[in-house]
């Protein structure tokens, strides 16, 4: 794609003030136990979802082992108050499990899809449920997999289905989704190229399978509009493609797809995105009848972000690429769960990990690390319905991948998003800081963010001087921890990447043009600063 937004002149994001008043308002953490053979770019996945007044998490306790792609251990099932972080009640589930996807009923249902190793999958209340024999899977991991329904009230399971009893070549159950009546469906993913969409009634059974086929690759996200259109993202090779009782063909041999089925069933639109690599995206359909999709640019380091409306017909799409000569290179990467979420007001907000400093517009950045550097940091990113930038939120470096297993959800309470991942070492966002020495999950809550909040420029707990300057300027940062900034021209440009240590700091300006700049931080607060 070639769809970069032109950059607002930065001065005039200045002086107006308001668009960045966001931060971490509480982060918390758990360890996870795990084998030493396991690498820095493979990650487990950490899964969270919301429904208003609602947040569920599923975490690792501790990881027994890993296969080529799958991990397998023991899993925490948690509702989370979303103002506080405390939890409600949890189910553990042990003890070869992962947890692939989750869907939350505001009237208090969570459903949960997975997969277990073992023999049996052993949950909270004492019960269990019996896999199938392995040698009568014909999925290509060779697992069970599972669907959940968890009582957020009582804590205790409602039922639980094995999959894999009924459909022995499944090999995933990627993405769960509710429709405009509550009923949930789930996607599967089955050896031999094809795919299903599959509606469950109130005591897990299956009522309504549709075949999406046939050389799939994999089905990747399922997400419903208001009128009960389902949008199904996913992959697939050359051939015919068939959904909703027709036939499409396609030429190239790797596509990622957007497809649409109507309320009814029957075929909306389908469209194909050629780039060589079958790439997992992510769909999510809007209270206004939208969908947005986002992913990974094929063979390259920049997300891609479109919105199209329910005929599949493109509305607008930006990249993370920055303008050529501004800024220096930059590595983003998607979360590996659904990499986008939507509001109950349609904004979108996007999470990944970043290495360098992206552009998104607006007066908009993620400052990362410099790209010489093994530490990433997480990233959120809010847009609104147009696709302007509205602010972005960026952690602290991380010394092992943080976006792996990273997810964030925005519809448990208005004017907050709440974000899972992991990290080797201590992750601090703002004033927070959360984990610690060896492998932790880490989730928590950005909050404060209603348009037209004023900005954190000039905090008062930023001070800097002697202001206006010409050859050293002192910050006096009062964290606890060392965070991470730039110091940006009039123009938005980059000058130069600043690591503030608790207490006295001293920038040196010499040389620097005279003019106005800002010294902006990864937690959202900021400071002008003059040059004489």
């Amino acid at each position: 794609m070639s769809m970069n937004r032109l950059n607002f002149f930065f001065a005039s994001y200045v002086l107006a003030g308001a668009l960045d008043a966001q931060q971490a308002t509480w982060m918390t953490s758990s360890p996870v136990g795990y084998p030493t053979n396991l690498s820095n770019n493979q990650m487990p996945m950490q899964t969270l979802a919301s429904a208003p007044g609602r947040l569920v998490a599923a975490r690792w306790l501790y990881l027994q082992g890993a296969g080529d792609t799958e991990y397998y251990g023991a899993v925490m099932l948690e509702a989370i108050d979303p103002a506080t972080g405390s939890t409600l009640v949890s189910c553990p589930l042990m003890d070869t499990v992962e947890v692939t996807a989750i869907a939350v009923d505001p009237a208090g249902i969570a459903y949960i899809a997975g997969g277990f190793k073992g023999a049996v999958l052993e949950l909270c209340d004492g019960s269990q449920l019996p896999g199938k024999d392995p040698s009568e899977l014909t999925g290509i991991n060779g697992e069970n997999h599972f669907l959940l329904a968890w009582d957020l009230s009582s804590g205790a399971p409602l039922w639980v289905r094995n999959i894999s009893m009924s459909r022995p070549s499944c090999y995933l159950i990627p993405s769960l989704a509710l429709d405009p009546q509550g009923r949930p469906w789930y996607l599967v993913n089955e050896s031999g190229g094809m795919g299903y969409l599959v509606r469950v009634d109130v005591s897990g059974n299956d009522v309504e399978a549709r075949e999406i086929g046939s050389d799939i690759f994999g089905l990747s996200t399922l997400s419903f509009d208001p009128w009960g259109g389902a949008y199904v993202s996913g992959a697939c090779g050359a051939g015919m493609f068939t959904f909703g009782g027709q036939d499409f063909p396609v030429e190239s041999g790797y596509n990622t797809f957007l497809l649409r089925y109507k309320p009814d069933g029957s075929a909306g639109f389908v469209e194909f995105m050629t780039e060589g690599t079958g790439q997992n995206r992510t769909v999510v359909a809007s209270a206004d009848g939208y969908a947005y999709l986002a992913g990974m640019e094929a063979f390259g380091h920049d997300l891609f972000l479109l919105k199209v409306d329910s005929m599949g017909q493109f509305q607008w799409g930006l990249e993370s690429q920055p303008m050529s000569g501004i800024f220096s290179p930059h590595y983003i990467n998607r979360a590996n769960g659904p990499c986008i979420t939507l509001d109950a007001d349609n904004n979108v907000y996007l999470i990944a990990s970043v290495l360098g400093v992206v552009d998104w517009g607006n007066g908009v950045f993620s400052y990362g690390q410099d790209v010489t550097t093994a530490r990433r940091s997480l990233t959120v990113v809010a847009f609104d319905p147009s696709g302007i930038p509205q602010w972005a939120v960026t952690s602290g470096p991380s010394s092992w991948n943080v976006w792996g297993g990273g997810t964030a959800t925005a519809m448990a309470e208005p004017g907050s998003v709440h974000f899972i991942t992991h990290a080797a070492d201590s992750l601090s966002m703002g004033p927070l800081t959360a984990g610690g020495e060896g492998l932790s999950v880490i989730w928590g809550r950005i909050s404060e963010f209603a348009t037209g909040q004023e900005s954190a420029v000039d905090a008062p707990g930023l001070q800097n001087w002697p202001n206006p300057t010409s050859d050293v300027l002192f910050v006096e940062w009062p964290g606890s921890t060392v965070i991470s900034g730039a110091l940006l021209n009039s123009a938005g440009q980059l000058v130069e990447r600043i690591d503030l240590a608790p207490g006295r700091n001293a920038v040196d300006v010499q040389g620097l043009p005279a003019g106005l700049y800002l010294l902006r931080l990864v937690d959202g607060s900021a400071t002008r600063v003059i040059v004489e």
